[in-house]
């Protein structure tokens, strides 16, 4: 539980365009509700990409981002937070390949008090993985890289899901 003192945290995960304005108008959002808001540039070299560059976003991030290296970021980052305060509530929120990593990033135990994935399709190559937080994921109705429903059902099984 937090203190009055202490807000409680949210994670921003940007998608594979980084911190564009979509990810800028999620972090207003965030602090004026309330939390401390940290949003990690994942892309390295890259700023960020207009919508309009998907392929080139794309390409960019699975080629020389890739996964394993944002979620070692955005874990490291949780570790230092709770190092600094244990007791801090930190929530996760993902966007497309960041609820990809939020979802990778869930199964660390007494990290996160809950996380949340928009659009994850890359979470399909990692159904196996077991939430140790609460962990909500919103899916399209309809993708034509993988069948969401297929997932989703999948994933409903499990218990840690709200």
């Amino acid at each position: 539980m937090h203190t009055s003192k202490q807000k409680p945290v949210m994670i921003l995960i940007h998608e594979i365009y980084g911190i564009n304005d979509h990810m800028e108008s999620m972090i207003h959002y965030f602090d004026k509700a309330g939390f401390e808001v940290y949003c990690p540039h994942l892309l390295g070299q890259a700023k960020h990409f207009p919508y309009v560059s998907e392929n080139e976003a794309y390409d960019y991030f699975m080629n020389k981002v890739g996964f394993d290296k944002p979620v070692k970021s955005v874990l490291n980052l949780a570790k230092e937070l709770k190092t600094k305060n244990a007791a801090i509530d930190i929530f996760l929120l993902g966007f497309s390949v960041g609820a990809t990593i939020a979802w990778r990033c869930s199964q660390n135990d007494q990290l996160f008090r809950g996380v949340i994935g928009f659009y994850g399709s890359r979470i399909r190559d990692d159904v196996d993985l077991a939430p140790a937080c609460k962990t909500l994921l919103f899916f399209p109705e309809i993708e034509a890289s993988f069948h969401p429903r297929e997932i989703a059902s999948v994933l409903g099984k499990r218990k840690s899901f709200a």
